[in-house]
């Protein structure tokens, strides 16, 4: 059986090519060199890091970290039938967020109704998921960012406020948490009133 490129009764070889090559004075190089720029996109994505996460989870047996990333995928797959497209890094970066701030939320509830043993819980989720979150900010960055931001914006006052809020949340997403950011930049535009 013969395998190679070729259409009807023509086949083209690899070998043929190689032999073609050397009659031509040229020489293939037996494994050529990759391009810089293939290298850098072998980093893991999001998705590929988390499936292999998945994967060490369930060998583990570690059950919330297992339940958590199970969740989140879901999550995932939900918003990739809503785009009707795959996610890119940016996409899952945004579920991501959402999910930490639902577990957020669902402390807050729990720990003002009395239930530490669900929030303790949620807390635990929320930390497996904080994981694959950007190092945040320190106070002292997302003032200095907060100041960058808001400083060309101070003549329309609190107007601005929205503008100056989800520039920030723009640019350094998933490094600030928006509650922060919210008040930085309301206290900043009401010192300059």
């Amino acid at each position: 059986m013969q395998t190679g490129f070729g259409a009807g009764n023509w086949t083209f070889h690899q070998a043929d090519f190689r032999l073609f090559c050397h009659f031509r004075g040229e020489h293939l190089p037996k494994k050529a060199p990759r391009p810089r720029r293939w290298i850098e996109e072998d980093a893991m994505s999001i998705a590929e890091q988390i499936d292999k996460d998945y994967i060490q989870a369930y060998k583990a047996k570690d059950q919330v970290k297992l339940g958590t990333l199970r969740l989140l995928k879901t999550a995932a797959k939900n918003r990739q039938v809503e785009l009707m497209r795959p996610l890119d890094d940016d996409d899952y970066m945004s579920v991501l967020l959402r999910e930490v701030k639902q577990r957020q939320d669902s402390i807050e509830q729990y720990t003002a109704a009395g239930r530490t043993d669900l929030a303790e819980k949620e807390a635990a989720e929320a930390a497996v998921l904080q994981a694959y979150l950007p190092a945040q900010l320190s106070a002292e960055e997302l003032a200095e960012v907060v100041e960058r931001v808001v400083a060309p914006l101070l003549e329309g006052g609190m107007k601005n406020m929205g503008r100056a809020i989800s520039a920030i949340m723009a640019e350094y997403k998933g490094r600030v948490d928006g509650k922060a950011v919210s008040a930085a930049v309301k206290a900043r535009l009401q010192q300059a009133g």
